[in-house]
């Protein structure tokens, strides 16, 4: 029994002196966490801090323009009918928009159950909400 509670502190985090044991919240696995975002990426990508560790997240359902050119940026300017130069400017504008609202902002990250965890990035796709607002809407306006 004793060789039990040991392990069960272990996996839960918690002491020896404990009474009683609570998970801390995982950013990474719960369906809802708040987070401190760390730094933004660009339009629809930012970084978070947990356990000493930086993981992306991506925000479903928002789809900014790279700030980078390449392959990426060429074929949402295509999609767009704009020119590759005009997508690259207008993805420095929404990363400006999103670093305003995001940055060291402490946000709430939902999961979506239709989408999965993980990204082929390995980003985190998570909707976001900053103050109760969705920040998709927010970049919209």
């Amino acid at each position: 029994m004793k060789r039990l509670l040991i392990l069960l502190m272990i996996f839960t985090g918690c002491s020896a002196d404990c009474r009683i044991c609570t998970q801390e919240p995982n950013p990474l696995m719960d369906f809802s966490a708040s987070v401190v975002v760390a730094r933004v990426i660009d339009g629809d990508t930012y970084t978070i801090a947990y356990r000493s560790e930086e993981f992306s997240v991506r925000v479903l359902q928002f789809d900014a323009f790279e700030v980078r050119r390449g392959s990426r940026l060429d074929s949402q300017a295509v999609r767009a009918g704009i020119t590759s130069d005009s997508a690259l400017a207008l993805g420095f504008l929404q990363k400006d928009k999103a670093d305003s609202l995001l940055s060291k902002q402490t946000v709430v990250i939902r999961r979506d159950s239709t989408e999965d965890n993980f990204d082929n990035f390995g980003r985190l796709l998570r909707h976001t909400f900053i103050n109760g607002k969705d920040f998709k809407e927010l970049m919209e306006e």
